[in-house]
C-alpha cells in the first residue's frame, strides 16, 4: 500500500469522491481493509433515503441479521434521512439516530417531533404532509420543553399545513429560532386575519437579523374554493398591515409571498417594503388579486432602495400615467420582471418608463394562462407582450446606459 494512503485526510477525500451515486463502490471500499472501513462507512451512511437499509437498526430482538454485520454501530454516522408513510414506524426510527442534520418526513408523532427538537445537530427539517390530507393538526399542541428546542436549526419547511397550526406550532416554541430559510405552504385559503397571525408569530419567534429566505404559498385549488374565488378576491385581499411584521427581517434576500386572495398594496406600501429589505434579490407578490392599487412608481421605489434586485413578480396598474422621477431613479441590475393581472393601456408610455428606471432590463414575463383569461385580461396580456418586444428592440439599439 502506498504511504500516501496512511494519511487519514487523503483516505477521507477518496471516499468522498466515491459518494452518491457510487454506493456500491463505497460498500466495497469499506470491506477492503481496516484503513478504509471507517471513512467509507461514514460517507455511506451520511445520507439515507428511506428505511430499507436502516430498518435493521431497530431493537435487535425485532430483527434477525443474516449477513454477519451490525448496523447499530453506524447510527451515529447518519446525518440525513428522508422517510414517508407510517407515522408509527417513522417516529420510532427517528429516535435511533442521534446525529441527524437534515430530516425530511411526511408525518410524525409529537414524541418524535420533540426528539428532533432536542437534537443539537439538526440544521434542516422538512415536514411534508399529503396534499390530499384533511388532517388539520399532525400532532397535538401545546408541547412542554425541557430544553430550548431546535438549537441548531437553520432551515425549516412545512408543506401543506393548515396556517393556524403553523402559527400555533411556532408560537409553542419557548425560544427564538435562528433560521436563515423558511418555506411555508398552506392547504387552504388564507384569510387576512390568519396572515396577520402567522406573520406576527414569525416576528416573535425568528431572529430578525438572520432570516434571508422566506416563501409563503397558498396551495388552494379545490373546486369549491375556486367557485367562491370572485367573492374571496373582492372581500379579502392581503393588505400592508398583514405583511408589516415581516419588515423586521432586515437582511431579507428572497421573499416570495403568494396568498390565494392576492394583495391590496399601494405605492407607499411597496416603498416601505423596499426600504425595509434593501438586500432583496428576488421579490414575488402574487395571487388571485383584484385590480392592483400600486402603479409603475412602485417599481421605481424598488429600483431606488433594492439595488441588487433582479427578479420581480408583481401585479401593477400600468394604466395610470407615470413620468420619470426627478432626480432620476434607476437601477443597473439586469431585471427580470413578471407581471400578473396587470391592467395596461399605453404600451409606449410603459416601455419608456421601464427602460428609464431599468436601463439594463433583461426579460419580461406575462401570465401564461391567456387561454383561460377574460377577454379584457387577455388584451392586457397582449399589450404586455408588446412592451416586452419594445424592450428587446431598445436593447438591440444599444442605447447608452447611465
Amino acid at each position: 500500500m502506498h504511504r500516501c494512503l496512511l494519511i487519514p485526510e487523503i483516505v477521507s477525500m477518496i471516499c468522498q469522491q466515491c459518494d452518491y451515486p457510487s454506493r456500491p463502490t463505497l460498500a466495497a471500499l469499506a470491506r477492503t481493509c481496516q484503513l478504509f472501513s471507517e471513512p467509507a462507512l461514514q460517507c455511506l451512511w451520511e445520507e439515507v433515503e428511506g428505511l430499507a437499509h436502516l430498518i435493521r437498526c431497530m431493537p435487535a430482538d425485532l430483527w434477525k441479521f443474516v449477513d454477519g454485520t451490525n448496523p447499530h454501530q453506524h447510527l451515529e454516522a447518519v446525518h440525513y434521512v428522508g422517510v414517508s408513510n407510517g407515522v408509527s414506524l417513522v417516529s420510532a426510527a427517528l429516535f435511533r439516530w442521534p446525529n441527524l442534520q437534515n430530516v425530511r418526513v411526511s408525518e410524525m408523532s409529537a414524541a418524535a417531533y420533540k426528539h428532533l427538537a432536542g437534537l443539537p445537530t439538526l440544521e434542516s427539517l422538512t415536514i411534508e404532509l399529503s396534499e390530499e390530507s384533511n388532517i388539520a393538526a399532525p400532532f397535538t399542541l401545546p408541547l412542554a420543553w425541557d430544553t430550548p428546542p431546535f438549537p441548531a436549526l437553520q432551515r425549516l419547511m412545512l408543506q401543506y399545513f393548515d396556517i393556524s397550526f403553523c402559527a400555533q406550532m411556532l408560537e409553542n416554541l419557548s425560544t427564538t429560532l435562528s433560521l436563515s430559510s423558511m418555506v411555508l405552504s398552506f392547504r387552504r385559503g388564507t384569510t387576512p386575519s390568519r396572515w396577520k397571525q402567522i406573520t406576527s408569530v414569525l416576528k416573535r419567534r425568528l431572529e430578525p437579523t438572520l432570516l434571508s429566505y422566506l416563501v409563503m404559498h397558498d396551495n388552494t385549488h379545490t373546486p369549491i374554493e375556486q367557485d367562491n374565488l370572485q367573492f374571496a378576491v373582492t372581500e379579502s385581499p392581503i393588505g400592508f398591515e398583514h405583511l408589516e411584521p415581516l419588515l423586521s427581517f432586515c437582511n431579507m434576500e428572497v421573499a416570495q409571498l403568494s396568498p390565494f386572495y392576492g394583495f391590496s398594496l399601494d405605492d407607499h406600501s411597496i416603498e416601505r417594503i423596499a426600504k425595509a429589505w434593501p438586500r432583496l434579490c428576488i421579490l414575488g407578490l402574487s395571487g388571485h388579486s383584484e385590480r392592483p392599487h400600486n402603479t409603475l412608481h412602485s417599481l421605481a421605489h424598488l429600483a431606488k432602495y433594492c439595488r441588487v434586485l433582479d427578479l420581480i413578480s408583481i401585479s401593477v396598474d400600468a394604466c395610470v400615467a407615470c413620468s420619470p422621477s426627478t432626480p432620476r431613479v434607476y437601477s443597473n441590475a439586469p431585471l427580470h420582471l413578471q407581471v400578473r393581472n396587470s391592467p395596461i393601456d399605453d404600451v409606449e408610455m410603459v416601455t419608456l418608463y421601464l427602460y428609464d428606471v431599468f436601463p439594463r432590463f433583461d426579460t419580461l414575463y406575462t401570465d401564461d394562462a391567456a387561454d383561460q383569461e377574460p377577454d379584457q385580461e387577455a388584451g392586457y396580456r397582449a399589450k404586455w407582450v408588446g412592451v416586452a418586444e419594445n424592450m428587446r428592440f431598445l436593447r438591440a439599439l444599444g442605447r447608452i446606459e447611465p
